[in-house]
């Protein structure tokens, strides 16, 4: 299981990398939700998936250890284990692209339509990367150190991402800033709707913990 970590990691950080090339250089022209150069920072899948290969790589040198270190006396490789923090990141990143999986395919989804939502660059951020860090996370990466308390650091990215999209429409109002349209009803349902998400990301982060939990 730790050398399917090493490789799943490994191809989470290869797939973010490219899919944001893709959209930073504008190479999937015409695609909803897509903005070129650093304009693609606005949407939360990019941030979500850039953060998700930022964990892969944080944990990635404590797995490759543990799959490939030098053999002790008992001739099996010295596992010195995975720190809290690179797991309670990796948690915090993996409920970021559930958000964002959930979000595609229930909201989104619906309202662009699911070809729109997983062409070009879209594919891997709202699909691959988002399965490839569940299935990482809850099969190869479980463990008993995961709390209630780090579901809650888990949803600090969402509360961040929430609050900055927020006082953006605030501040320059929802023409042109609403990308994706969780103010159509209204600013005051928009806090409604962001009370809502960041219920739903809590409970992503307590069902991830549950999938992870090591017996």
């Amino acid at each position: 299981m730790k050398k399917a970590a090493v490789i799943l990691n490994a191809a989470i950080v290869c797939l973010v990398v490219y899919a944001w090339e893709r959209m930073f250089f504008g190479m999937d022209e015409g695609a909803l939700l897509s903005s070129a150069r650093l304009q693609s920072l606005k949407y939360f899948t990019v941030d979500s998936n850039i953060l998700a290969a930022a964990a892969s790589l944080c944990i990635l040198p404590f797995e490759v250890r543990e799959a490939f270190g030098r053999p002790g006396r008992s001739g099996r490789p010295v596992r010195g284990g995975i720190p809290v923090w690179a797991l309670v990141l990796k948690l915090a990143a993996t409920t970021a692209v559930s958000l964002t999986f959930v979000t595609v395919m229930v909201f989104l989804g619906p309202m662009y339509g699911y070809p729109a939502m997983f062409y070009g660059a879209t594919l891997y951020m709202h699909l691959i990367v988002p399965l490839l860090a569940i299935f990482t996370l809850c099969v190869t990466e479980r463990n008993k150190v995961l709390t209630l308390r780090h579901t809650l650091t888990a949803v600090v990215p969402m509360l961040l991402y929430g609050t900055a999209y927020l006082v953006n429409i605030l501040i320059h109002g929802v023409e042109n800033n609403d990308w994706y349209n969780f103010a159509q009803w209204g600013i005051p349902a928009s806090f409604l709707v962001f009370l809502i998400v960041a219920s739903v990301t809590w409970l992503l982060a307590l069902l991830l913990r549950i999938g992870s939990r090591k017996k």
